[in-house]
C-alpha cells in the first residue's frame, strides 16, 4: 500500500522532491505521510509539495550556512530541509524518520496558514530569535498539529519537548 493512503490521506496530493543530499527512504516516507496527513485534514483539495532536500540551508543573500533545520517559503511555494542540522540540532531524542514527522507536519501547517489566507511569521534569519515569534499563534498551532500528527503514527507516544520558550506534550488522543 502506499505510504500515504495507508495512514488515511485521500486526496491527491503530489510530491516534487529535489535531492541535493540523499535521503533515508523511511525518512522521506514520513515527511511524504506527514505532510499528506496535515494537508489533506486541513484543506482536503489536490495539492503539489516542492520540496529540497539538502545537507544545509543558507543564507538568501550571503550563502552563509543557517542553524534552521527546515522551513517553508510561501513566495516560492518551496519546503526546504536540512538534514545535518535536523541531526545536529533537533533535540526530540527521536531517530531522523520520527523526528522528520514533527518537522514535515510542523512546515506543512504553515502552508496551509498560508492557503487560508494568513501570514505567519518567518524565521528571522539575520537576527537573534524573539521570544514573540515563538508564542506567535502560526508557531503554537504548527508545533501543535504536527504532534497530532505524531500520535496518529505512534498511537502509544507520550512526552513532549521545548521550543524557544513553549513546552509542546504530545497529546492523549490524535485529532487523526
Amino acid at each position: 500500500m502506499d505510504p500515504i493512503s495507508e495512514l488515511g490521506a485521500t486526496k491527491q496530493i503530489n510530491f516534487h522532491i529535489q535531492k541535493l543530499v540523499e535521503i533515508a527512504r523511511p525518512t522521506e516516507k514520513r515527511l511524504k505521510q506527514s505532510m499528506s496527513l496535515v494537508w489533506d485534514k486541513n484543506i482536503g483539495e489536490p495539492c503539489t509539495f516542492n520540496v529540497v532536500i539538502a545537507s544545509r540551508l543558507v543564507h538568501p543573500q550571503t550563502r552563509e550556512a543557517l542553524s534552521l533545520s527546515c522551513e517553508y517559503v510561501p513566495n516560492t511555494d518551496i519546503f526546504q530541509f536540512a538534514m545535518d542540522t535536523i541531526k545536529e540540532r533537533m533535540n526530540f531524542g527521536l531517530p531522523e524518520d520520527q523526528a522528520m514527522i514533527i518537522l514535515a507536519a510542523h512546515e506543512a501547517m504553515h502552508k496551509v496558514q498560508v492557503h487560508r489566507g494568513e501570514h505567519p511569521k518567518s524565521f528571522p534569519i539575520t537576527q537573534e530569535v524573539s521570544v514573540d515569534y515563538f508564542d506567535s499563534k502560526h508557531e503554537i498551532e504548527a508545533w501543535e498539529e504536527a504532534l497530532h500528527v505524531f500520535k496518529k503514527i505512534f498511537p502509544k507516544a507520550s512526552g513532549g519537548f521545548t521550543t524557544g520558550n513553549k513546552r509542546y506534550t504530545i497529546p492523549e488522543k490524535s485529532k487523526y
